[in-house]
Parts: structure tokens; C-alpha cells; sequence
């Protein structure tokens, strides 16, 4: 049977041999060494009575250090086994799948949270208060207007907060309607200062309406 049928590189194997024998040559040197070297130091200091089974054991150990330095010299670089081939396996064979790509989700930044939605806006839709403007007999002093909702008659100065509380009440926008009372003049001063104060307050004003 040869080599080639057990799958063995003739080199290799010759090789093997060879760093084998060698082994076994570094334990016989270096029993002989330590053998030399025992017997020595044993003359000189103990006059030759040390015991021989000392002796052996150190001969042994000089023996066994001698081949494991040999082994360490020629299989150090991994080299010497008896196959053949470099010694790494590299797979073949045609690849299987369903041939489906797979797409990638891309993420998020964690350093940058998500801006959370904003909530959606009310909707601002316009409520009318209705300020009547007397006139005549009607009036009371200063009180020329009365606001819709509420019988008392009220300054200029009253009906600016009046509405200004409307407002603090409500999301809407805010429109004064300007009514006139019987016998009001549409041109009269109590009608333009409740137009020039609705104006500089910012609502909408709808113009004088007879009553």
C-alpha cells in the first residue's frame, strides 16, 4: 500500500522521521551530558557516594530536557506531519438561496430623539358680542353701551374690560358688533370711541347696526 492511497506525503513522512530520530538523539545527548556532568560534580563534592538512584533521576531529566529542546527546534514551526496538502481546508460547492434581497432599515441617530408631532392648532373661529349704543333719555352719565348678555349700562372703560374677559374665555377671535339704539346717531361720539377702542384692542369690528 502506498503512500499516495493513505492519502501521506512521502516528503512530509521522510521528514517526520528524520525530526523523530533527531528527538530521540537530543534525549541521548543530553542523558549523556547530565551523565557527565553527574558524575563530576559527585567527585567533587561528595567523593563518589552519592546514591544511584539519584544519579539516574537527574541522568532521566537531563535526558527527557535534551529531547523536549530538540522538539521545540524542529517542530516548533509546525511543519513535519505526514499529510499532505498545506493544512488549510477551504470549502467549495455552489451557494444556495431564494434569491430574495433583504433591504436594510436605516435607524434613527440615538444622540437626536424624535421630534415629537405638534399638536394640532384649535380651530379659530370668530365670536360676536353685540355693545348697543343708547342714546337720550337712555343714557346714564358716562354709561352709553350695554353689552350683549349683561342689562347694566356701562362706561367705555367697562365694556373695554367686559370684552377683554370675553376674550380671556375663549380661544376665538373676538368681533364687536356695533348696534345702534333707536334714536342713536350712527356718527356720534359714543359710536366712534366704542369703534376707535374695539380697533386699538385689536377686534373686529362690524359696523353700526340700527336696532
Amino acid at each position: 500500500m502506498t503512500f499516495a492511497v493513505l492519502g501521506l506525503n512521502p516528503d512530509h513522512v521522510a521528514a517526520l522521521v528524520v525530526n523523530s530520530l533527531a528527538v530521540a538523539g537530543g534525549f541521548l545527548a543530553g542523558y549523556a551530558l547530565t551523565l557527565l556532568a553527574t558524575y563530576l560534580l559527585d567527585r567533587w563534592m561528595t567523593g563518589g557516594k552519592s546514591p544511584v538512584g539519584l544519579q539516574r533521576a537527574v541522568k532521566m531529566v537531563g535526558g527527557v530536557c535534551g529531547a523536549l529542546l530538540v522538539l521545540l527546534l524542529v517542530f516548533g514551526a509546525g511543519n513535519g506531519g505526514p499529510g499532505d496538502g498545506p493544512g488549510t481546508t477551504a470549502a467549495t460547492g455552489a451557494g444556495s438561496g431564494t434569491g430574495t434581497t433583504v433591504g436594510t432599515t436605516k435607524t434613527a441617530d440615538p444622540a437626536t430623539p424624535p421630534k415629537p408631532p405638534e399638536p394640532p392648532e384649535p380651530p379659530r373661529t370668530e365670536e360676536v358680542v353685540r355693545v348697543t349704543v343708547l342714546s337720550g333719555a337712555d343714557v346714564v352719565g358716562e354709561k352709553f353701551y350695554v353689552v350683549e348678555g349683561d342689562a347694566a349700562k356701562l362706561t367705555l372703560d367697562e365694556v373695554k374690560r367686559t370684552l377683554a374677559e370675553r376674550k380671556a374665555g375663549t380661544l376665538k377671535s373676538l368681533a364687536v358688533a356695533v348696534v345702534l339704539a333707536a334714536r342713536t346717531d350712527p356718527d356720534g361720539s359714543g359710536v366712534r370711541s366704542l369703534i376707535g377702542m374695539a380697533q386699538d384692542a385689536g377686534y373686529a369690528v362690524k359696523l353700526p347696526q340700527a336696532k
